[in-house]
């Protein structure tokens, strides 16, 4: 067991193990030199640049997305006040253009949500994570 993707991809490139599932930023430098190969993404639709030509699950036939998302996180508690603060500032910060370069160096989408949105976000992927976890016998009934 690893305890970071670092960890794991250090592994895959020093040929411990056989398979590794990440984030592709730190892969780009691997893929483009040939010591990777990246069998496909786990993202809705295809990327760009060196990862263009690699198929995504749902073109493979495997129904299922799963995409990494970034998120700052608080004491429960902050007033009403203390979360439009930091949902101003956020979205301030999704909006610059230090940021939307860092997302094109990464790789990363840039979908920002204020705090009713990731929650709301959260609550549906919980959803489908319990119902899929239910169904494949790996979490117990809670109907």
């Amino acid at each position: 067991m690893f305890q970071s993707s670092g960890e794991s991809l250090t592994a895959l490139l020093g040929g411990h193990i056989d398979l590794h599932m990440g984030s592709v930023g730190p892969l780009t430098k691997h893929l483009e030199a040939g010591r990777v190969r990246i069998v496909a993404l786990t993202s809705d639709r295809r990327l760009t640049g060196p990862f263009a030509a690699i198929p995504t699950w749902k073109e493979q036939g495997i129904a299922g997305t799963f995409n990494t998302w970034r998120g700052l996180w608080a004491p429960k508690g902050l007033s009403a006040e203390q979360i439009a603060h930091w949902d101003e500032v956020l979205e301030k910060v999704s909006r610059d253009a230090l940021w939307k370069e860092t997302l094109d160096n990464n790789h990363w989408d840039g979908e920002y949500r204020n705090s009713r949105d990731t929650t709301r976000y959260l609550d549906t992927v919980h959803a489908e994570l319990r119902d899929v976890l239910k169904e494949l016998g790996l979490a117990k009934r809670l109907d």
